[in-house]
């Protein structure tokens, strides 16, 4: 066993608190996907040991990753924060004590910019990891984030962080960090990657299902079309994992066994219930749901809807297209539907779900020029597409029934794909154009 995984954590809150980090698990899900390819580098991911995953390469190659959320009401992060709050002190601490390879941390918040601020330092180190020849400018990140990492350690005790006075306020008079804690920092830049621009906890099940989770499963042939499905039953494995007790379970049995009472075999467990293997992940991987079939539906009042899309710019081929996504909703829900109390607060529930979305959308796309309601139509599509929304009940309805229920609230006028307008008006506009033309085409017959 490795240093790092043979050395027992400081402490093991974060598995007690997991329902407080579901962001943390979609950061674990991604480098798990990543072990799906037979050629991947990562031999194992083990949960909240240390740090809040560690990835296991073999050969000692050890990297240990911190997840920090932040919301954006605060800002993005300065050199200062991110060393204390954003955990850089203590992944400096771990790396001290553990010698591991490399250290990472990903947060969805930013990096302030500015002369050798949290920006600047991230690049030294991509930098500092490449080879590049310390000049002054990577000195200066350097050296400002010694003084960070000093000021940590003011707050609190990190190992391998001396503890130093208060600098006098005047800067000039401010004494140069320790030479050999310098070097030490120096060293630690080279193996520390900073991943600032993750999606927020609202976004992020939706990008990865899209940009991590299909792209994973179309590289060993999986069906594509249980991409979310595939990712929601990742990221089950991985909060498992997460909270899994050695003294518990097949452990349980395995440590009562005489020959198994050392804390270093008790260690031994609690890494095993919190290993994550590509095994693991395949197995945890589900086939495409039956897909229902989208079937017409006998209905009227398609008028309101055709007239509130080709006001947004959308083309003829897609507004018919609409209008049967439309009928299949209808269809399907007619079908599936049970005539029971609940059925409705299902439904409200639903149009509740893609109101919400409906309207991020069109908080995205919308612009003062007409014509952006094909943007909208094909931006909604997709989210629905990567599982943004799912029925609570189970209901089988795919995407495209989904989108049909969006269209089906956009006909009666609580989604828009244009500027908002007088519908009926525009309908009478219609009428009397279909009115006016048709002694034209009799005379002309």
């Amino acid at each position: 066993m490795s240093l790092v995984l043979g050395t027992a954590p400081e402490e093991d809150s974060g598995a007690e608190t997991q329902d407080r980090y579901s962001w943390q698990h979609h950061c674990t899900a991604a480098d798990c996907a990543a072990m799906m390819s037979e050629d991947s580098q990562i031999r194992r991911i083990v949960c909240e040991i240390h740090e809040d995953y560690v990835v296991d390469r073999g050969d000692d190659d050890i990297e240990l990753v911190s997840c920090k959320h932040r919301e954006t009401s605060q800002g993005p992060w300065s050199l200062t924060d991110i060393c204390l709050g954003g955990g850089i002190a203590h992944l400096f601490s771990r790396w001290h004590t553990l010698s591991a390879a490399r250290v990472r941390l990903v947060t969805n918040a930013g990096l302030k910019p500015g002369k050798a601020e949290a920006g600047e330092v991230a690049n030294a180190c991509l930098k500092m990891a490449d080879g590049v020849q310390i000049d002054d400018e990577l000195a200066l990140c350097r050296d400002q984030l010694a003084f960070a990492l000093l000021a940590a350690r003011r707050q609190r005790e990190f190992d391998g962080i001396p503890l130093t006075p208060l600098p006098p306020r005047r800067k000039a008079e401010r004494l140069p960090p320790p030479q050999d804690f310098l070097n030490l920092v120096e060293k630690f830049m080279g193996v520390l990657r900073i991943l600032p621009e993750l999606p927020s906890r609202r976004y992020i099940r939706t990008q990865h299902v899209e940009y991590v989770m299909r792209p994973a499963l179309d590289s060993i042939g999986h069906n594509l079309d249980a991409a979310g499905v595939c990712y929601d039953g990742l990221v089950a494995l991985v909060a498992a994992r997460n909270a899994a007790n050695p003294l518990r379970g097949q452990y349980s049995s395995w440590l009562s066994e005489p020959r198994f009472g050392s804390a270093r075999s008790v260690l031994t467990a609690l890494v095993q219930s919190r290993t994550i293997v590509r095994d693991d992940i395949l197995g945890a991987l589900a086939d495409a749901p039956d897909r229902p079939l989208l079937r017409r539906w006998t209905t009227t009042g398609h008028d309101r809807l055709r007239v509130k899309l080709v006001a947004g710019g959308v083309r003829g081929t897609r507004v018919s297209g609409a209008l049967r996504l439309r009928e299949a909703w209808l269809a399907q829900w007619e079908e599936s539907k049970r005539d029971l109390p609940g059925d409705e607060a299902e439904r409200q529930d639903l149009e509740a779900k893609i109101l919400e979305l409906a309207g991020d959308v069109e908080a995205e796309v919308a612009t003062s020029d007409a014509g952006w309601g094909d943007r909208m139509y094909e931006t909604l599509r997709a989210r629905l597409r990567s599982g943004r929304v799912s029925p609570s009940s189970g209901l089988a309805l795919t995407p495209e029934h989904l989108l049909g229920l969006a269209l089906d609230l956009a006909a009666d006028c609580e989604i828009w794909f244009s500027d908002e307008f007088d519908v009926e008006a525009a309908l009478r506009d219609v009428a009397d154009a279909t009115n006016t033309s048709a002694p034209d085409l009799e005379r002309a017959q």
